[in-house]
């Protein structure tokens, strides 16, 4: 996927260089502050070309990003994040090291709206949505695809104040996964499978 940082960052704050790319990772790796405030909005990641309607093999080279790629929007270490209309469709072929199409670890303060993804076609059984150690979430008016086992995974001793609402997840077979690190009642909104993965 190409994302430009026009659209990732409001225009007023400028987004570091590099990060147009062929996938899109938001990681506050230099300064704890760099990705606070961000918005994403009406992104439609359709594999390498750009277009819905092509096949991704010739695209697809050795040593190119998608092989070391796990999920197709990753945030790691972001304060303050919304996600407004957000659509990630898996492309082929695939690898085996794909997992989320939206992955979250050390977030605080998200919004989601209108997001519509699922878990990667390889045969790993990650969930569509990743929430590792994510404080005040809401995600509303989401929508799991066909073939999805978990829409919603929460992992995290510090995951807590996750809400959904008004999602559709009528094709996941479990709408939310809640790891036995997380404490009772930090997420609410929808029927709750508590376990292991």
């Amino acid at each position: 996927m190409t994302c430009t940082a026009e659209s990732v960052f409001p225009p007023r704050r400028r987004a570091p260089r590099g990060l147009t790319g062929a996938l899109f990772t938001a990681s506050a790796l230099l300064a704890p502050s760099l990705l606070a405030g961000a918005a994403v909005f009406n992104i439609r990641d359709y594999g390498a070309s750009g277009r819905r309607t092509d096949d991704a093999r010739a695209s697809i080279q050795q040593a190119s990003p998608f092989d070391q790629a796990q999920h197709a929007l990753d945030f790691r270490r972001v304060r303050d994040l919304r996600l407004k209309d957000v659509e990630v469709l898996w492309g082929w072929p695939t690898l085996d090291s794909w997992k989320s199409a939206l992955n979250f670890e050390e977030v605080k303060g998200l919004e989601m709206s209108g997001v519509v993804c699922q878990a990667a076609p390889a045969p790993a059984s990650a969930p569509a949505m990743s929430f590792d150690r994510v404080a005040g979430a809401r995600v509303r008016g989401c929508r799991a695809l066909d073939n999805t086992r978990v829409f919603l995974r929460v992992t995290g001793a510090a995951s807590k104040d996750i809400r959904l609402e008004g999602n559709d997840l009528a094709l996941a077979q479990i709408p939310c996964e809640v790891d036995k690190s997380v404490g009772a009642g930090m997420v609410s909104g929808v029927e709750v499978k508590t376990g292991t993965p």
